[in-house]
């Protein structure tokens, strides 16, 4: 039994296991593009933030904006870390099939 799905299979297809598995870890590297976007996005407002609060970079700034910019940068790299695992893994997946 599937435990993803629930299908009941009399016999272990190794070709269509694999096309599931390339399948997963394809759709692992997309959300992991988007989660990156995501952390991009972050940096950026955190630097508007940043832009806003220092008057036009007239004045010392606050905490906040720094923080979020120095947690989004380290989020990103971490994503883009396993990124690159996701699409190694996935090389390796699709020569199998």
């Amino acid at each position: 039994m599937c435990p993803e799905c629930g299908d009941v299979r009399d016999k272990n297809d190794s070709q269509q296991d694999a096309e599931i598995k390339r399948r997963m870890m394809r759709d692992r590297v997309y959300h992991l593009k988007m989660i990156s976007y995501l952390a991009i996005t972050v940096f950026v407002a955190g630097f508007g933030w940043y832009w806003w609060d220092t008057g036009g970079f007239q004045q010392s700034s606050s905490a906040g904006p720094l923080v979020l910019q120095g947690l989004a940068a380290v989020a990103y790299i971490v994503i883009r870390g396993l990124l690159f695992a996701a699409r190694r893994r996935l090389k390796i997946i699709s020569r199998a099939v």
